[in-house]
């Protein structure tokens, strides 16, 4: 390379540098405005949930009176079949949607097809819905026996009882 050529190789290379200088300064004035509303939109977020943490710790105590008052959320009849029986097949359930009674209550009706169960474990199921608080009711309860003298059987119950709607849910099954 020449020593007259020099200069002129560096003035490229100095315009190429002030181009993506330039380039990048164009890019960035671009995306910060929509960085800058992102950022604006989580501060916003986060300011409505230390609202809604002061709010909860500020209810907290008569939530907890509530729940020891009432109970607390009534336990569904798969949560205490899945309990009493947890090596018991899962059922085909059924439910029925809810209808709803006074006072946030309502009424639900679940029926639990087995193909193969112990009879222990219907028991001890049927025992528990008996006893939860508040109880579910076996309104209709057919038991077939696999084998004479097995102590496995073919199964369909009915359960009918009533729960509070929790708050903010759906009227689903």
């Amino acid at each position: 390379m020449s020593p007259g050529s020099q200069p002129a190789v560096l003035r490229w290379l100095a315009a190429a540098a002030a181009a993506a200088g330039l380039g990048c300064t164009l890019w960035a004035a671009r995306a910060v405005p929509a960085h800058l509303v992102r950022i604006d939109r989580r501060e916003a977020d986060l300011r409505s949930l230390a609202n809604v943490e002061n709010d909860a710790r500020a209810l907290a105590p008569y939530l907890a009176a509530l729940t020891a008052a009432t109970g607390g959320i009534a336990e569904t009849p798969e949560a205490m079949l899945r309990r009493v029986a947890p090596g018991a097949a899962a059922p085909t359930v059924a439910a029925a949607a809810p209808e709803p009674l006074d006072d946030g209550w309502r009424f639900r009706r679940y029926t639990f097809s087995f193909a193969d169960v112990p009879v222990d474990s219907l028991s001890a199921f049927l025992a528990a819905c008996d006893t939860a608080r508040p109880p579910w009711r076996a309104a209709q309860v057919r038991i077939q026996a696999l084998d004479p003298g097995s102590t496995r059987a073919r199964a369909a119950l009915t359960l009918e009882g009533v729960d509070r709607a929790e708050p903010g849910a759906k009227d689903g099954p």
